[in-house]
Order: structure tokens, then sequence, then C-alpha cells
């Protein structure tokens, strides 16, 4: 029951469409912040958020599949890129 009324008082993702990639975004759990470059939705109901942390560096931060209902948005910018010359990976989808 104590874990029930901590879980209420957490912030949640409720009304947030998560398809939208390029949000910044927050794990509640882990404290860990990015940019949401990617989701995945499962059949079992398991979505996730890929969360690429930002680098204060400019070295390369390793990115992290997060569960969905662990995921809030943190502001309304969003980071949009330019796909028209080069929309993705450079080699065709397997063949089956």
């Amino acid at each position: 029951m104590q874990l029930d009324i901590f879980m209420n008082n957490l912030p949640t993702n409720k009304g947030v469409d998560m398809t939208q990639l390029g949000s910044e975004v927050k794990d509640i759990i882990s404290g860990v912040k990015g940019i949401a470059t990617g989701r995945v939705e499962y059949i079992t109901g398991c979505n996730q958020v890929l969360i690429q942390p930002q680098s204060k560096d400019g070295s390369f931060k390793d990115s992290f599949w997060i569960d969905e209902q662990r995921v809030i948005v943190l502001g309304k910018k969003i980071i949009q890129l330019d796909n028209g010359k080069n929309p993705g990976f450079d080699k065709p989808a397997p063949k089956h």
C-alpha cells in the first residue's frame, strides 16, 4: 500500500502523445534526460522510448530504451530533422 501512495505522487505521461519524436524527455525513475529519438510499440503493450542524452562536452553518450510509462515530456520544443535528401539508413530493407 505504501508503494501505491508513492506512485500516485509521481508525474505521469497520461494524455501525452509519445509518438512525437524530438521531444526533450526524462525518465522519472533514473533521472536520465535527453531527446526522444525512437519509439517502439509491442503487442504486449510494453511500449518503449529511446532516450538519447545530450552531451555537454561533445562526446557521444549511449542511448537508453525506457518503458514509456516512466517517461515525461519536459518542454514543448521539438527537434526536427530535414530528411529530404537523406531519409535514413543507406541500405535497402532486408528481403524475406
